[in-house]
């Protein structure tokens, strides 16, 4: 069962993504790359979770990756936003795509696992696609709309596997 989801997972994935031109090696290397780091972050925050609280948990995460970001703007040079949109966006991005993301992420993870909460994020991509395509108004390939379709199978399937187990 969730090797299966896992495979058609991450075909979805693929096709989801598709093809871009101009896409190069290296590109792909730090895309796999960015997965398998994202692997172990999920791994590793299935240990570090055992007996914690999502909340405090993500209050550890997100101050981690603050003081992380701060030293590289520190480093570069920060980049301000210049408008009320620019910092609107700015408040979004830290409330809605950081922390509740992280929170409810880490609130999944300790109840389905590392093995569903991994095959059910591959839905990201899907949503991207789909955001994109209300929101911004972008195409969706007939294929781009398959793997959509095998990712949320996908999905379906680790449900399906877990609750044939009693999880």
């Amino acid at each position: 069962g969730r090797r299966v989801a896992f495979g058609v997972a991450l075909a979805g994935w693929a096709l989801t993504v598709g093809p871009v031109e101009g896409v190069s090696g290296l590109g792909i290397a730090l895309g796999v790359g960015a997965a398998v780091v994202y692997s172990i972050y999920i791994l590793m925050g299935t240990r570090a979770m055992e007996g914690a609280e999502a909340l405090p948990a993500s209050a550890v995460v997100v101050t981690g990756a603050a003081c992380s970001y701060a030293a590289l703007a520190v480093a570069q040079g920060p980049a301000l936003p210049t408008g009320v949109m620019g910092w609107a966006g700015v408040g979004g991005l830290a409330l809605v795509a950081t922390v509740v993301a992280i929170v409810a992420f880490l609130a999944g993870l300790a109840r389905v696992g590392p093995v569903r909460a991994s095959t059910l994020s591959t839905c990201e991509a899907a949503t991207t696609v789909a955001v994109g395509w209300l929101l911004l108004g972008e195409r969706i390939s007939p294929v781009q709309a398959v793997g959509g379709v095998l990712i949320l199978a996908a999905a379906v399937l680790t449900a399906r596997a877990s609750v044939g187990r009693g999880e």
